[in-house]
């Protein structure tokens, strides 16, 4: 580990980024059958503070608030093998995927001097997380490698007593949290389910978006949206870059925004954090590279801009020629 000027970019300008401290290299493990497999160092953040992996074997805490010269404040002893390493609010958990089924957790209220809180037994295999504040979110599988079937929801606000509950929801192919820790969607093969979770004892289905295959789900910084994409199956699958806007700030009677078809297979999406922009993210194709999409989700936004440029609305009787049977209802104004 070396707090010496390397790659690390400090993020005060982003236009300007500047070169900044480096915590770590690319950190070395040998896992199963003697197979060696070589990770990014994996690493966390929270206002400043961040924990990563390290080739040592122990888990590094570092004040990066000044990220021209971070600081170490600290070390753990790392779980063997090495976990996926997560901050939920000043505690440190780190999830070991492929032997113990267990989550080490510690708490960094004072990050100098990491305090270990009993570990945590999953039961079955973590294959992914999500968390905001307190609340922890893992998908589990019976089999390693399969797709989860449960979501196993966990309230750290007390690490010696966590509360812990389960959403069985068939197969989960995504899930996300809301920022706000009270919905949290999940992706089956025919639809998106909206859990109420605001009370994590009883967790309830409050509504569900009949769409197949979706994967990446991710919640506007408001909550009142939410974007998920179709599972590819291939260049030749026509819905493959397909993405679908959600408007949940009702989790109880969601509905269809807009849908967009990109011209390539879609990895993902993502809010900016001021929520006006939709950035995503596209496959290269034929030769071309990789790009990423920035669209405004402000579907009222947009209606005003069409609505400005368009003026005058369609009369009742233009309506009725393109939608008959359907009662006029002016579009603008």
């Amino acid at each position: 580990m070396s707090g010496s000027p390397g790659s690390g970019t400090s993020p005060t300008r982003t236009d300007h980024p500047s070169q900044g401290g480096t915590l770590n290299e690319p950190a070395e493990f040998v896992e199963h059958g003697g197979a060696l497999a070589t990770f990014t160092a994996d690493l966390d953040i929270e206002d400043g503070l961040v924990v990563a992996n390290g080739r040592d074997g122990r888990i590094h805490v570092w004040d990066a608030k000044d990220a021209r010269a971070p600081k170490e404040l600290s070390t753990i002893q790392s779980p063997q093998p090495p976990g996926r390493i997560r901050l939920v609010n000043r505690k440190l958990v780190s999830v070991d995927r492929l032997e113990s089924h267990r989550m080490g957790v510690w708490d960094l209220s004072d990050p100098r001097h990491p305090a270990a809180a009993p570990p945590i037994d999953l039961g079955d295999n973590p294959e992914a997380e999500d968390h905001v504040s307190n609340l922890l979110a893992i998908t589990t599988a019976r089999i390693q490698g399969t797709n989860p079937k449960t979501v196993q929801l966990w309230d750290l606000s007390d690490l010696r007593h966590p509360y812990h509950a389960e959403v069985a929801n068939g197969t989960v192919n995504g899930f996300a949290l809301s920022h706000d820790g009270r919905t949290l969607a999940v992706a089956t093969d025919t639809t998106v389910d909206l859990w109420d979770i605001g009370d994590i004892h009883h967790p309830a289905r409050a509504g569900s978006l009949a769409v197949e295959r979706q994967s990446d789900l991710r919640f506007s910084p408001d909550d009142r949206l939410l974007v998920s994409n179709t599972m590819s199956r291939g260049a030749a699958d026509p819905d493959s870059g397909r993405l679908h806007l959600w408007r949940v700030a009702d989790p109880h009677e969601p509905a269809e925004v807009a849908t967009f078809t990109a011209s390539r297979i879609v990895y993902g999406a993502r809010f900016s954090p001021d929520g006006r922009s939709l950035l995503v993210s596209e496959a290269g194709k034929d030769g071309a590279p990789s790009r990423v999409l920035l669209i405004d989700p402000g579907i009222d936004r947009l209606t005003r801009h069409l609505c400005d440029t368009v003026g005058t609305a369609i009369t009742p009787d233009q309506w009725h020629q393109y939608f008959p049977g359907t009662p006029y209802r002016r579009p603008c104004g």
